[in-house]
């Protein structure tokens, strides 16, 4: 003898489950309201945002495009105090001649350096918890050397101006990259060329973040 076993809406409706042909249950995913939850809920769901964010060195200044050749300039974002960050991407920014990624310009970093291109690279890492994380596992020299790290890429020819291009690079973090509040905790670009002469390169982190 078999038991007869129903899903019944516990509310006092009668509901109850049904299932496919495949013996899965029947799931419709619809829009979630507040007005289901309570002030201790809604408050809960305010705390996390979308988070955006210019990598800056230590002077707030989010233009990349620095001597870094005598002495290296760090560009990054940091832990703060009272807020969990979660960065799941970061894009790379450029305009400059000699970008165009599909000729020997792939071989150059724009004005900057021609090929081979640069002479010590640009170094992308984490720091959590006194742990180091590269994500470039050799410098980057050249524009070509970011599509070995990259997600996917965009390179409009001539965009800027008359011979300027556009180009920018999109790295996704399988695993967020998590700056701990009241931490140490960063991610770093670290320029260690001299890159004055490139006319736009800046560095954006994005993801979410919630208040503590």
């Amino acid at each position: 003898m078999t038991a007869k076993i129903m899903i019944v809406d516990g509310e006092g409706s009668k509901r109850t489950v049904g299932v496919t042909a495949n013996n899965a249950l029947k799931v419709l995913t619809i829009p979630g309201s507040v007005s289901n939850l309570s002030s201790a809920e809604v408050a809960g769901l305010a705390k996390t945002k979308q988070l955006a964010s210019f990598f800056l060195n230590s002077s707030s200044s989010k233009d990349l495009n620095i001597d870094g050749s005598v002495s290296s300039q760090e560009f990054f974002v940091a832990a703060e105090s009272n807020r969990a960050k979660w960065f799941t991407r970061v894009r790379i920014l450029l305009n400059d001649t000699s970008m165009e990624i599909n000729t020997n310009d792939f071989r150059r970093f724009g004005t900057a350096a021609i090929a081979p291109g640069l002479t010590n690279g640009l170094l992308f890492y984490a720091e959590q918890g006194g742990i180091t994380t590269n994500f470039f596992i050799d410098p980057i020299r050249n524009i070509g050397n970011f599509l070995d790290y990259a997600d996917s890429f965009v390179n409009l020819v001539n965009s800027v101006g008359t011979q300027e291009d556009f180009l920018s690079f999109d790295y996704i973090f399988e695993t967020p990259i998590v700056l701990v509040p009241g931490s140490q905790d960063r991610i770093v670009i670290t320029v260690r060329d001299d890159l004055s002469s490139v006319d736009l390169f800046t560095v954006i982190g994005r993801g979410y973040q919630e208040e503590i």
